[in-house]
């Protein structure tokens, strides 16, 4: 038996809670509070052997460790020796999700609900600093006191950054891992959403909706075999198995999205009435309105920072110089604020933006050059050249700009801007569609009909089946209405 001492943790070898793909977990105990932890052992030859791939490592840990939810595994403490990491977390004492099925190969509809809900009020934990697990399945869900806790959340996808590779060394086949990740696509927050998907559907028939014993066959499996729910495994209700379906659409633009997630029918009833769900899928457009601001109450100007950026578009931005940019900005941005802007950019996930991503994203937030230097497409982008071919006669504008003064009298009583009246109501972060725009116009004025409302509509596009680009809807109401405030 061999006990070691890591700083104020002590444990012994021969305790082994478990042993993963990139490290052993072992019990111990907090020497100075006799609090019984788990230390998670990490070979350093696992990580790249590059300074800046351990200091990658610290720098997203100090993040994790802000996390302190009942639904998540708690980080404790790191702590590094000459050859590993340590990763200090709580222990869950009924052991993890995986163990659990197999002792219960079907589970009720209802417990299954509760159990993926105990996984969503973890997972709006990670989405509030932009985190994506990548690799969400039934070990890493941990268990203690009834509450299901995720475990090694932002784990994954840290070693992944450093060694794209690694997804390749690990032991048995990645079942829940979205078709983008096993084919390395571009991927975003929606890959855990797939994942989502395939956990629900595992923990209610005792069985994967898709078996293989390689990735390419895993691939292959998914792209070929239908979707089957088996009513003679397990009685599952409709909405239950619509979630599911809607969960593991192959391509992501049609998946679900995390607003659909939490206010899907199945789950609405836990979450509609949270304004913390409401307030999470805002908090991109807060924090850019809150820059718009402060531009406009600073004494410089804007358009010697962005003039830079545009001039270099593809130069890289690493999370450190980002976060100089955005102090320089607003010195009184918080680190997890900016974090979260910058893991929205970085849709890859690797660490790394460019200039012109950034560029794209400040025009998005309407936080634009001066009209000094308007010239650059990047920064300025115009609808494209179908929208912006149409033209207006004054007889079509004076008829329907009556039909949409209700969005300026909106406007003016709850003192919004244009980006944030579009960003309310459209589906898509950039282009709203027709069935919003009648959302959006009915919203405030229940009695306007069906061919009002498309009349409206066709000041911004030809037909119902186009859609409005954030800069056409501003372009058109800034152009016919120059003499109201916008």
């Amino acid at each position: 038996m061999t006990e070691k001492n890591i700083d104020h943790y002590s444990f012994h070898t021969q305790d082994v809670l478990g042993v993963g793909s990139f490290g052993t977990v072992f019990q111990g105990i907090d020497l100075k509070s006799n609090r019984i932890v788990a230390l998670k052992m990490i070979a350093k030859d696992n990580l790249l052997n590059d300074p800046k791939g351990q200091n990658g490592l610290m720098t997203e840990i100090k993040i994790m460790k802000k996390l302190n939810h009942k639904n998540i595994v708690q980080l404790i403490d790191v702590l590094e020796t000459p050859n590993n990491f340590y990763i200090i977390q709580e222990v869950c004492d009924d052991g993890d999700l995986s163990k659990f099925l197999k002792k219960n190969k079907q589970v009720n509809e209802k417990q299954a609900i509760m159990i993926i809900i105990d996984v969503l009020q973890g997972f709006y934990e990670l989405l509030k600093y932009g985190i994506i697990h990548r690799d969400l399945k039934p070990a890493n869900i941990l268990i203690h006191n009834n509450t299901h806790k995720i475990a090694d959340f932002g784990f994954a996808k840290i070693v992944d950054n450093f060694n794209p590779n690694i997804l390749y060394s690990q032991v048995g086949t990645p079942l829940y891992m979205s078709p983008q990740i096993l084919k390395n696509e571009q991927y975003s927050t929606k890959c855990d959403i797939w994942s989502l998907g395939f956990l629900f559907y595992e923990i209610l028939y005792g069985i994967t909706p898709w078996k293989a014993q390689s990735i390419p066959q895993l691939v292959k499996n998914i792209y070929s075999q239908p979707l089957i729910f088996n009513d003679q495994i397990n009685q599952v209700s409709y909405n239950v198995k619509d979630f599911i379906t809607k969960c593991l659409i192959i391509q992501e633009n049609d998946r679900l999205s995390w607003h659909d997630v939490f206010l899907h029918p199945v789950f609405a009833e836990y979450f509609i009435q949270s304004p913390k769900v409401e307030k999470l899928f805002q908090k991109e457009l807060t924090i850019a309105m809150s820059m718009r601001e402060q531009f406009g109450s600073q004494q410089f100007s804007i358009s010697e920072l962005l003039k830079e950026l545009a001039e270099d578009e593809n130069r890289i931005l690493t999370i450190e110089t980002f976060s100089e940019i955005f102090l320089d900005i607003n010195e009184n941005l918080e680190d997890e604020d900016i974090r979260y802007i910058f893991n929205c950019i970085d849709e890859q996930q690797n660490g790394q933006i460019t200039c012109k991503d950034l560029l794209d994203w400040l025009s998005k937030y309407d936080i634009e050059l001066e009209d000094s230097f308007t010239s650059n497409d990047s920064i300025n982008a115009l609808p494209d050249e179908k929208q912006m071919s149409q033209e207006f006669n004054q007889n079509d504008i004076a008829q329907n700009k009556q039909l949409i003064q209700i969005l300026y009298d909106e406007i003016k009583k709850n003192n919004l801007n244009l980006v944030e009246l579009f960003q309310k109501f459209s589906t898509s972060s950039d282009t709203m569609n027709y069935e919003d725009f009648q959302i959006m116009m009915v919203s405030y004025d229940a009695t306007l009909g069906e061919q009002e409302i498309f009349e409206a509509f066709k000041l911004f596009a030809f037909s119902k089946k186009d859609t409005i680009k954030l800069n056409q809807f501003k372009h058109v109401l800034e152009k016919n209405f120059k003499d109201e405030q916008c």
